[in-house]
């Protein structure tokens, strides 16, 4: 049984990209220090830090809408968990590109 809760969220922009935040806390639901690694789609994400104080893991990728993101994540004492996350499509009327007639 893993001993820490991995929260993976995933926005899509309407550029294409995707940004991933994780965040890591212990059965207490503190935050804690974690390397997080992991896959979004078929691409490799490379190693970042969580922080002890909130800061979250993350990455800015280009993958498809419907692809699987998996996170784990491990302490410097050992502990480890894992998260997972869709990319979903962005919400209707939400992004996309303006034109002059749109300005307010």
């Amino acid at each position: 049984m893993s001993d820490l809760k991995v929260s993976v969220a995933a926005r899509r922009y309407a550029c294409g990209v995707v940004g991933i935040w994780a965040t890591v806390t212990d059965r207490a639901g503190d935050r804690v220090e974690a390397v997080c690694v992991g896959t979004a789609g078929q691409r490799k994400l490379p190693a970042r830090w969580t922080r002890s104080h909130g800061t979250p893991a993350v990455w800015i990728v280009r993958v498809r809408v419907g692809a699987r993101i998996a996170i784990a994540a491990e302490t410097p004492d050992g502990r480890w968990g894992r998260g997972t996350a869709l990319v979903e499509p962005p919400a209707p009327g939400v992004g996309g590109r303006r034109r002059n007639h749109d300005r307010v």
